[in-house]
């Protein structure tokens, strides 16, 4: 079996626009055909959620049911450094989590010049521990 990477990407209009403070979810994964387009991550019959907290919490809940064996990411596909792993195996999530965090810490590619070879060292053993997860 394929065990492949889905992407949990949040959005808001919170701060945007007078009175929007609703947050939206979409999963996103090569895994098949509506995978690539995007599942709306919706909670009785409404795709807007009160707290960004609920948005995930329903993400999480919805992607354990469809998609056992897999990982799910907050992020996007399109993002190649380092992103959060919400859903996985221990030792995946472990290990991916703390490189996740050095690269946050680092300010990922905005540090300062000195610092560039660490953090592409955290991307390449990010890589490494995501290895077997198809983007």
């Amino acid at each position: 079996m394929m065990k492949y990477r889905w992407y949990m990407s949040l959005s808001s209009y919170e701060g945007m626009c007078p009175g929007a403070y609703h947050w939206y979810v979409r999963l996103t994964s090569e895994a098949n055909e509506l995978a690539k387009h995007g599942i709306v991550v919706e909670k009785d019959k409404s795709e807007r959620f009160e707290t960004k907290d609920a948005a995930i919490k329903e993400a999480v809940r919805q992607f354990k049911k469809m998609a056992k064996g897999h990982l799910l990411l907050k992020g996007r596909k399109s993002i190649l450094d380092p992103q959060e792993v919400v859903v996985g195996p221990s030792a995946i999530k472990e290990k991916a989590n703390r490189l996740w965090l050095k690269f946050e810490q680092l300010n990922g590619w905005d540090c300062p010049k000195e610092q560039e070879p660490k953090v592409q060292e955290i991307c390449d053993a990010w890589d490494a521990v995501m290895k077997d997860y198809t983007r």
